[in-house]
């Protein structure tokens, strides 16, 4: 068809073509990004070469990104990804930003990951370290029964005293203090832990 000048259209009351635009979604955005590469160098000596003789050997691999991904909780937490793999864990139910609060908690003052770095959820009771600057939080799960327990008849009533934030995080820091920092706990006079406890920790080493 041949093309028709602007002047001819006028002539002709034929309208100017518009330009179609078509607005993208953030994750087609997303997916769009240029992927950079990383390159690291590193030096190489071979069994043939000459006294002085040194090569460097050059690594490139895929850039990474911070995505989201949906824990056992139910709460997305920042993961690192390769470039490469942003199709596939789009497809998988990761996000690009924290669905609470629509950001990458670019402004929070936590650091990534950190369960009080989104501003749209509810702060986690959190002790810190004297010692390392561990950030020990009150993130315990609790399994509640939802029905009427005095309407069961099996129940036997207890009188456990009800824990809180303040006494369960008391509990790990005194843990971590014993298992990471020995003579710290003792030179602060914490209590020794009970054998149980202690043998478990020990086992752990994860607190």
């Amino acid at each position: 068809m041949p093309k028709i000048s602007l002047k001819e259209r006028k002539k002709q009351g034929l309208r100017k073509p518009q330009a179609v635009v078509r607005t993208i979604s953030d994750e087609e955005a997303f997916l769009a990004q240029e992927g950079k590469a990383i390159r690291t160098r590193q030096p190489f000596r071979g069994e043939d070469m000459g006294p002085g003789e040194e090569a460097t050997i050059q690594h490139t691999r895929p850039d990474t990104v911070q995505m989201w991904k949906r824990g056992a909780d139910g709460r997305y937490t920042p993961r690192v990804v390769s470039e490469t793999a942003k199709g596939i864990k789009l497809a998988s139910g990761w996000k690009i930003r924290c669905p609470d609060c629509d950001t990458n908690h670019e402004a929070s003052p936590y650091p990534p990951g950190d369960p009080n770095a989104c501003p749209a959820r509810e702060p986690v009771a959190v002790r810190i370290c004297p010692v390392c600057g561990k950030r020990i939080f009150d993130n315990m799960v609790m399994t509640v029964y939802e029905g009427n327990p005095d309407a069961d008849p099996n129940v036997i009533p207890d009188e456990y005293e009800d824990t809180t934030p303040a006494t369960r995080t008391r509990l790990q820091l005194n843990v971590h203090m014993w298992v990471r920092h020995p003579q710290q706990a003792q030179m602060r006079g914490i209590a020794p832990l009970p054998s149980a406890l202690r043998d478990m920790a020990q086992q752990v080493k994860v607190i």
